[in-house]
């Protein structure tokens, strides 16, 4: 399974998140969220060689059309859940 990692930077947070799925044979690859865009009749969507997007909850969401789409693919996605 080829995993996206939607966030904001490359911190440790970001590196266990790549190295927790490796461990299991799942390759991850962080993606900054601010280079993510969609265009008409343009290249493809960057996630969409993608099986799954985990999203960081420090990416602001409202900015991300491109997600929604991605989901309307029928790709999983895995969010944070807010208590």
């Amino acid at each position: 399974m080829q995993i996206a990692l939607l966030a904001g930077g490359d911190g440790w947070h970001v590196r266990d998140l790549v190295r927790a799925p490796a461990l299991l044979g799942h390759p991850a690859e962080p993606v900054d969220f601010r280079r993510v865009c969609a265009h008409v009749g343009g290249p493809p969507d960057p996630l969409s060689t993608f099986d799954t997007v985990i999203v960081r909850d420090d990416v602001t969401l409202a900015g991300l059309t491109g997600l929604g789409a991605h989901r309307a693919q029928g790709s999983p996605t895995c969010e944070r859940l807010q208590r």
